[in-house]
């Protein structure tokens, strides 16, 4: 199988963001694109633990053996964001680097205003 795939939960913590982002270099050890790729794991892991309504987050990594190229996505249970507009604006200037250094990026299941308990949702940053 040329694409590889690895997966692991981590805690909504500080801790669980700095263990995301070695994971991710871990699963990219070859990629000439390490640097890139934990910064991207580090924005996205951000992401996922300011919505995580459970305390925990998945990061999912796929990687094509051959062709260079990454997937990353950071999955959590959804719950209300607590902050307000002015918080809600300082944490977005992680997605300007997400959208920087990825070759696409989006997000499913995101936050429904009318539904902050919507389910699961996922970021996820493709780096080629």
């Amino acid at each position: 199988m040329d694409v590889c795939e690895y997966s692991a939960r981590f805690p909504a913590t500080a801790d669980g963001i700095r263990a995301a982002r070695h994971y991710a270099v871990a699963v990219a050890v070859l990629s000439p694109r390490r640097h890139d790729i934990q910064l991207v794991a580090g924005e996205l892991a951000l992401s996922a633990v300011r919505g995580s309504a459970d305390g925990e987050f998945t990061l999912t990594a796929a990687r094509h053996r051959f062709r260079g190229w990454l997937r990353m996505e950071a999955s959590h249970t959804t719950g209300t964001w607590s902050g307000g507009d002015d918080a809600e604006l300082a944490y977005s200037y992680g997605l300007m680097i997400v959208d920087s250094l990825a070759s696409r990026w989006g997000s499913d299941g995101a936050r429904d205003a009318d539904r902050p308990s919507a389910g699961t949702a996922t970021i996820w940053a493709e780096l080629s």
